[in-house]
């Protein structure tokens, strides 16, 4: 909430090299290991939420209108590689074992020391300088990073800067209320805190996190392997965002959110009929051991029901062709989830019980369908990528006035931040609610009520400056507007 106005009190270039030394200062505490790594994540926790809004905005700001678009996709491509060679990190230093996690931490001190000496050679915000009344600083850096000043361009940064001199003495709480205040602000604002929403209500945290799972399910058991294979999604989510990039100035802003977001319904439509077949085609109980008549555990009759109890687990046996057999539910040991608390699968007997090797699963259970969950996970990736994934920046940095841009931002990206931590947190209470497939298809739903708000109400905003992208929220909702353009576009829904 703070980096919006720190954003247009200190400016975005300050603003992302203030990131970049909490995110040092974040990774040597870390790599200490200071009181369980606690101060260490609260602080890149800091510089992440400052890094990812101020980012977007500078790259806006300092970009030709012909290109903004795939310059902020090109950032999230970015984002995108940087989790993929963090899972590749994770999984080269998994072999470290106590030792690894140390490695992991200090090595963030290596882009972000990088990216605080490239920055200190960067130039600021032309928008930025312009607010501020430097407008022949401004000029001057259009000029170095343009080649050729769009006169244009230049002529309505003067104008909209003239326009809000009124703003620059009020406070941020002031502007904030002007926001609220100004119909064409809030309906943007509306339309930016919607994008962000669905980011995360569609589920995106969620397919990650069951990467691993799903690997397991589908008969890999190895550690090592199921954490080189998790790096997979988010190698297809980095090659996802090229499609975006190559698309964004094409078929614009508007249709390819609407494309994305169409795919994303689907794949989650298919994770959720792929984890409603394994529930129903679910292993039954058919060992009932005497240990566990008395537990909670032994009343469940099927692996679904089982693994659903976050304090039980199945136990069965692999065969070649029935598959699971002998299956039985069983109190999960507490501290590790690993073996079971009694019976054949605890520590002593695990992988020993003949004629087959015993498995024993607390998490999910042991189906063919886990390759159309895959499918659904990749195709999902993909479709997020390209567009619901790296949109709402671009949108975002592109709809709000000079004077409002960094608090509005910073209100739409602290929603988008606050939905993440409730969708992480209620997920596991959610799917012991309304089982797995349920929670895919409930998210599906929010995802499509996303969908049809912007089939109605997001413009497009491809070709735009920044100051004319402000005009399409003049008039309400569900209304046509026609902006006077050089190209006389046709009129878009707003």
């Amino acid at each position: 909430m703070t980096c919006g106005q720190l954003c247009d009190k200190i400016g975005r270039r300050y603003m992302v090299i203030l990131s970049t030394v909490i995110a040092i200062i974040a990774s040597s505490i870390e790599t200490s290991g200071l009181y369980h790594n606690l101060p260490g994540r609260i602080l890149a926790g800091m510089s992440i939420g400052l890094s990812c809004l101020s980012i977007p905005i500078y790259l806006a700001e300092n970009t030709v209108v012909s290109i903004r678009g795939p310059i902020i996709m090109l950032n999230m491509a970015a984002l995108t590689l940087g989790q993929l060679l963090s899972g590749i990190a994770a999984a080269s230093f998994f072999y470290l074992k106590n030792k690894g996690w140390r490695f992991l931490s200090g090595i963030i001190i290596l882009p972000s020391s990088l990216q605080l000496v490239a920055f200190f050679f960067l130039p600021e915000s032309t928008c930025f300088l312009a607010k501020k009344g430097q407008l022949a600083k401004a000029q001057k850096v259009m000029n170095l990073l343009w080649k050729e000043l769009p006169e244009k361009e230049f002529e309505l940064m003067i104008s909209d800067q003239n326009e809000n001199k009124e703003y620059k003495q009020k406070s941020s709480f002031q502007i904030f209320m002007c926001i609220l205040q100004t119909p064409p602000v809030r309906r943007a604002l509306l339309l930016g805190c919607s994008l962000h929403i669905i980011n995360q209500m569609s589920g995106i945290n969620i397919i990650i996190f069951y990467s691993g799972m799903v690997v397991k399910m589908a008969g890999v058991y190895d550690d090592t392997v199921t954490i080189w294979l998790s790096t997979i999604p988010t190698l297809i989510n980095f090659l996802g965002t090229f499609v975006g990039f190559y698309l964004v100035e094409r078929i614009g802003r508007r249709l390819l959110l609407l494309t994305s977001t169409a795919g994303v319904i689907v794949s989650l439509i298919m994770v959720s009929l792929a984890f409603w077949q394994i529930e129903v085609q679910s292993p039954v109980v058919s060992f009932v051991e005497p240990n566990a008549n008395f537990t909670p555990c032994g009343m469940y009759r099927t692996c679904a029901k089982c693994v659903l109890d976050p304090l039980c687990g199945f136990c069965y046996q692999e065969h070649p062709i029935l598959g699971p057999v002998n299956g039985s539910c069983l109190p999960a040991l507490k501290m590790t989830n690993s073996y079971s608390k009694l019976g054949r699968c605890n520590s002593t007997f695990l992988g020993d019980h003949s004629p087959f090797h015993l498995k024993w699963q607390s998490d999910f259970c042991p189906s063919n369908f886990a390759y159309f969950i895959m499918a659904g996970q990749i195709l999902y990736l993909l479709f997020f990528a390209s567009g619901l994934g790296s949109l709402p920046w671009t949108i975002c940095s592109e709809i709000y006035p000079m004077w409002a841009r960094g608090i509005s931002n910073s209100i739409s990206s602290s929603i988008m931040w606050l939905f993440s931590w409730l969708m992480t947190g209620t997920f596991l209470t959610l799917i012991q609610c309304l089982t797995t497939y349920g929670t895919f298809l409930l998210m599906a739903c929010v995802t499509l009520i996303g969908w049809v708000f912007w089939f109605l109400c997001l413009p497009e905003t491809k070709g735009k400056s920044l100051e004319e992208a402000e005009l399409l929220f003049t008039k309400p909702f569900f209304k046509k507007i026609k902006l006077k353009t050089e190209k006389n576009e046709e009129p878009v829904f707003i």
